[in-house]
């Protein structure tokens, strides 16, 4: 597991760009596909928050736009495009929306407390996106994996 901590200009960074890409969203009329009953502008926030530790870990380009943003990847590298999954909660699994986003190669779990972004773990699309994998937690199904599950970063 790696950690990154954010300064306080960070946070504020993070702050403003979940924001405006939350209200990006709805002005384009984007469906929200949340399932989380936190606001939408946390859920964004977070979003953002692990995308840009993880670009400052890995050296990443990180888009900072804040344009209706709809499926697509988090970041990329040279070989890979990744998609960050990130949660508050204390036992976390890698979730996956139903329909996956073809765009993506590896999915990233994250945890946030604070300013800090915990990163747990790591598969490629193929290692979730299985029937076995399918569940259903009381918003819909969706792929999971435990952590325990996903390779370590």
């Amino acid at each position: 597991m790696t950690e990154i901590i954010l300064d306080d200009h960070e946070m504020i960074m993070v702050r403003i760009v979940g924001i405006m890409r939350q209200h990006a969203n709805i002005s384009a009329k984007v469906k929200d596909m949340k399932r989380d009953t936190r606001s939408g502008e946390e859920i964004h926030m977070d979003g953002f928050m692990a995308e840009y530790a993880f670009g400052k870990w890995k050296n990443l380009f990180v888009d900072l736009s804040t344009k209706m943003r709809s499926g697509g990847y988090d970041l990329k590298d040279k070989h890979f495009k990744f998609d960050i999954k990130t949660t508050r909660m204390k036992n976390p699994s890698l979730n996956v929306m139903p329909k996956p986003n073809d765009e993506i190669d590896i999915y990233i779990l994250s945890t946030i407390q604070g300013n800090s972004v915990l990163f747990l773990g790591w598969c490629e699309k193929h290692e979730i996106i299985k029937e076995e994998n399918l569940t259903n937690f009381g918003y819909g199904s969706l792929y999971s994996l435990p952590k325990e599950k996903l390779r370590p970063l």
